[in-house]
């Protein structure tokens, strides 16, 4: 391999590197996103059920100000 090869295939090593990283940061983004989704609907049925904004904070992990303004 020329070294011009060897460095064109470097370059693309490192592309493909940052592009799995880009990624996986999405992934994370989006599964993060999704669970908070999810406590916030656990959050609002737990809401419409009468309960209060101290147990539903045990229970979601939510803040107080986020569950008075579900």
């Amino acid at each position: 391999m020329s070294p011009a090869e060897r460095y064109a295939y470097d370059e693309h090593l490192s592309a493909i590197m940052i592009q799995n990283d880009v990624l996986d940061g999405v992934k994370l983004e989006g599964r993060m996103e999704g669970k908070m989704e999810g406590c916030i609907e656990i959050a609002r049925n737990l809401k419409s059920m009468g309960l209060d904004t101290e147990t539903i904070q045990k229970a979601t992990g939510l803040l107080p100000e986020e569950i008075q303004k579900l």
